[in-house]
């Protein structure tokens, strides 16, 4: 089938659509809900069994699909903005997250519309360049610099944010508009729309987690304001503790007593650099997690509303369940509900571990402290000692001033962190139900598909006779 001509039009949907994919190991389309048909503007009978290349645009460049390909090919799911051509040449842009599952993939879209978005058709198109004149290779290299560039330390942290940023602005901008299937279509099977209603509860759970993100965000940041403002405080107490030295050695005996105070503080700023190696450990530990979190209470959104809007989608829309059409819709929300399954268990796990490792820099920070007040005690020592000098009074007094903001300003910087951390820690808390509440919507979920594949005849997991890939799309 010939390629059609790229146009200068783009295909119109809504914020509030959101539509699938599913595919076989090489990429073969096997099938999709209602929206992805009408935006690809393609027949269902094409779309089954073509390639998904079949909606490929000649301006996406292919470095954005190699890492595609080579993250679920790992196992592992992955996030993209891709420009996608419809069979008249039209374009549409997609923010796709493309999960494995059991022989395939499937990849969720939704419509891009946050600030990060605005720059990618620039870096595509220097990519697709870069391409053109050197090779893939280059491209990739560039997209990794220009992340660099604005604070982006790889793809994965780039996506985490882009899923975030999207579902977001997603949910901001659909709040209090009614979905697909407002109204039921008649001859819908029951257990559809009893799924219908368990979607809806699931999703109202997993909104509310999604937005105690905010708080970990907050917390991310925090952590490398802190570490760089900690990092700066050691190496100004070291410089302080040198100089003040120095100075009282120029004393001579009238200075002993500051000596042994310069020495003390020196020794201090050596506990403190090895507290501050220990709480960035845990930093680095705790960036790690929450970014793996973030990512994970994403994916869960996105799958949660995706299926929700699936079953609106059938439930509404759909005048006739042919035993085809049903094992087909059954086996998507199988494999949709599969993902969601997954992404809460591994979610649990993953709260736990951030939980651990959040008490764990609670103690660091607190550790921190403790050296802080013991630098307190030397600087109250060092004034008392300051006010019995005749010569060199000024200095010293400038030196333990100095000293003074530093480690008032320090604790008060240790101090909103632990707030932070204990805000975070109640975050958790208050998820945890929430999780609870969606694993078991999930599990009933489940149970009703399976019960549809049962009354129908069908096995679980298999298409009907007359319901393959091929019959349905």
């Amino acid at each position: 089938m010939a390629r059609p001509v790229p146009v200068n039009r783009e295909v119109a949907f809504g914020i509030e659509e959101l539509f699938f994919s599913r595919t076989d190991e090489r990429g073969i389309i096997l099938s999709g809900n209602d929206v992805f048909v009408r935006v690809s503007s393609h027949p269902r009978e094409v779309l089954q069994g073509s390639p998904h290349n079949i909606i490929r645009h000649p301006d996406m460049p292919k470095a954005v699909f190699r890492v595609l390909w080579d993250t679920i090919q790992a196992g592992r799911p992955v996030s993209a903005y891709v420009k996608n051509m419809a069979a008249d040449g039209a374009f549409y842009w997609v923010f796709a997250t493309v999960f494995p599952i059991e022989g395939g993939y499937l990849s969720i879209r939704l419509k891009p519309s946050t600030p990060l978005f605005e720059k990618i058709p620039e870096i595509y198109r220097k990519m697709l360049e870069k391409e053109k004149k050197e090779s893939p290779d280059s491209s990739l290299k560039f997209l990794q610099d220009v992340l660099k560039s604005v604070g982006f330390e790889s793809y994965e942290k780039f996506m985490t944010s882009a899923i975030v940023s999207e579902i977001f602005s997603r949910l901001k901008s659909i709040t209090g508009k009614t979905g697909p299937g407002s109204s039921v279509s008649e001859g819908v099977p029951h257990e559809l729309l009893q799924m219908g209603a368990q979607c809806m509860q699931s999703a109202e759970q997993s909104t509310f987690i999604f937005g105690k993100l905010v708080g970990f965000a907050d917390m991310d940041r925090a952590l490398a304001e802190r570490s760089a403002f900690i990092l700066r405080s050691l190496q100004s107490l070291d410089l302080l503790a040198v100089n003040m030295s120095t100075a009282a050695k120029r004393l001579g005996a009238a200075g002993v007593t500051l000596v042994a105070i310069a020495n003390a503080i020196q020794k201090a700023a050596y506990e403190f650099k090895e507290d501050l190696k220990k709480f960035n450990e845990s930093a680095a530990q705790v960036k790690a997690s929450v970014k793996t979190f973030e990512f994970r209470i994403g994916t869960s959104q996105l799958q949660i509303d995706m299926t929700d809007f699936y079953v609106k989608e059938i439930t509404g829309n759909v005048t006739s369940f042919s035993a085809g059409y049903l094992a087909d819709i059954l086996v998507n929300t199988k494999f949709l509900l599969q993902l969601a399954e997954k992404s809460v268990w591994n979610l649990r796990d993953e709260m736990q571990d951030l939980k651990a490792q959040l008490k764990k820099i609670s103690g660091d920070v607190e550790q921190l402290r403790s050296t802080i007040n013991s630098l307190e005690i030397i600087r109250k020592t060092g004034g008392i000692e300051v006010a019995q000098l005749n010569d060199g009074k000024a200095d010293f007094q400038n030196y333990f001033s100095g000293m003074t903001a530093l480690v008032h300003e320090t604790r008060d910087q240790l101090g909103s962190f632990s707030e932070i951390v204990r805000r975070s820690l109640q975050d958790i808390e208050e998820i945890r139900q929430p999780l609870y509440k969606i694993s078991d919507s999930v599990a009933e979920l489940q149970r009703l598909n399976r019960g549809a594949e049962e009354r129908t005849g069908m096995v679980s997991g298999m298409e009907a006779p007359d319901s393959s890939p091929e019959a349905q799309l």
